[in-house]
């Protein structure tokens, strides 16, 4: 992950600077989901992106879930298939369901506050149970120095 466009998850609040970082990579702070698979379960999971401080994107920020390593195999495509991502619209734990998942986000202003988004993951009776540790959430973006003006905005 860049050294200046960070994840969070846990209590996380558009226009902050809170949440825990989960962008490290060690798996110390992995987004956690406990579905049961017989039952076809949907788990969902706020999170925020934001950049460091005096940094911001220069365009738009690209979120998807892909494979850690490239694999075109089924298993890789059904794994990944699993995730989708939703831009936040001011959704709660209880509306969050009427969201609209898409397999990527377009995500724009994006500086050193928090900028919310949803992260859905279903399982299927079909997969066996298992600790997923291949998915990861990737973003592609040009990272920028803010400038004066754009530090005080």
């Amino acid at each position: 992950m860049s050294d200046f466009l960070k994840f969070f998850k846990g209590d996380v609040t558009a226009g902050k600077q809170d949440g825990v970082d989960i962008s490290s990579g060690d798996l110390q702070n992995p987004v956690a989901f406990d579905l049961n698979l017989t039952a076809e379960q949907t788990g969902y999971a706020k999170l925020a992106v934001r950049c460091d401080n005096g940094f911001a994107a220069d365009g738009d920020v690209e979120i998807e879930v892909k494979y850690k390593t490239v694999d075109n195999s089924d298993a890789a495509k059904a794994m990944v298939g699993r995730y989708m991502l939703a831009v936040d619209e001011g959704y709660d734990d209880q509306t969050v369901s009427g969201a609209t998942f898409t397999n990527r986000i377009s995500i724009s202003g994006l500086e050193d506050s928090n900028k919310l988004f949803w992260l859905r993951c279903t399982s299927s009776k079909d997969e066996a149970p298992s600790v997923d540790k291949n998915c990861v959430l990737h973003a592609e973006a040009m990272i920028k120095l803010k400038t004066d003006a754009s530090a005080n905005s």
